[in-house]
């Protein structure tokens, strides 16, 4: 096989494996919320030029998740190669091909970059080529309320072609494939709405002697451990009737106050506090009764 002939397999080679990696690089920065519409990205093999693949991306994340929770993602990406590349590159002698790619995206408009793996894909003979790859990728915790956005972008791939031996072709492998995202098409293939958490609040009084304060201690907790900040409003009644009413702050969830008035009557007294919620957790309320002996 001539010189020419190698260097066009190489382009070949390059871009098939490149193909089935390209957006599963890309999901590994980002939740996804369903499979995306196909993207067709220019790359750009040597010899052969500028060449256009489509790749889809799927992943495990749910549409919806909570402020402070968290969730290891799992991104898979399927393309299928058109079998005059795939022929091309079988007729030099390649069969398996694997290496790694590097892609560029974005995660709620922050620019991100990582590297996948590419596994071990076999090369057909003449037919087209479907290449699904899937990774992990990686944690994501949501911090604030909001919808996030992952779009894909640019990759370079750097691809190993191997014959049947499982030796790499001379000449040809390694091979370095640097691929486009489209542009004037949104390139966002998948979003994930963050809520405000939901919280808990528990609120204590100790029964007092008549002519007595009372101590209060209100604990605010949420649901995936973002840490409550804010006010919680405390009131005391006495059956309808509201005997005290003050505002405290929290600190790392927790608040605690002697109430200013002496309760001089006996009987059965209900104390209830209300958090007012911030920017990422929601509003709860909780009560308690005590008795002023």
């Amino acid at each position: 096989m001539n010189t020419h002939a190698r260097t066009r397999v190489s382009g070949a080679a390059a871009a098939v494996a490149t193909a089935g990696l390209a957006i599963a690089t890309v999901g590994l920065v980002a939740p996804a919320e369903a499979t995306s519409a196909a993207l067709t990205y220019d790359c750009n093999a040597p010899v052969i030029g500028s060449t256009p693949f489509t790749v889809v991306n799927d992943s495990n994340a749910p549409a919806t998740m909570f402020v402070g929770q968290s969730k290891a993602l799992t991104i898979t990406s399927k393309v299928t190669i058109p079998s005059s590349m795939v022929g091309l590159l079988y007729a030099v002698g390649g069969r398996t091909a694997d290496g790694t790619a590097t892609a560029q995206g974005t995660l709620g408009g922050r620019a991100t970059s990582t590297t996948l793996k590419v596994p071990t894909t076999t090369i057909p003979q003449s037919s087209d080529l479907t290449v699904t790859a899937t990774g992990p990728g990686g944690t994501f915790k949501a911090t604030k309320p909001g919808t996030v956005t992952l779009a894909a972008g640019d990759f370079t791939s750097t691809l190993n072609i191997y014959d049947t031996n499982g030796d790499p072709l001379s000449g040809i492998s390694p091979a370095t494939v640097p691929c486009t995202a489209p542009s004037g098409v949104s390139t966002t293939f998948d979003k994930i709405t963050v809520k405000k958490d939901t919280t808990a609040t528990k609120v204590a009084a100790a029964n007092v002697r008549k002519g007595k304060k009372a101590s209060v201690k209100v604990t605010v907790r949420s649901t995936h451990g973002t840490t409550p900040t804010g006010k919680v409003k405390v009131q005391v009644k006495k059956g309808k009737k509201t005997v005290e009413t003050k505002t405290v702050t929290l600190k790392k969830g927790n608040a605690s106050l002697t109430l200013p008035k002496k309760l001089k009557k006996k009987g059965t007294y209900t104390v209830a506090a209300k958090y007012a919620g911030s920017g990422t957790l929601v509003t709860s309320s909780g009560t308690h009764k005590f008795k002023v002996k």
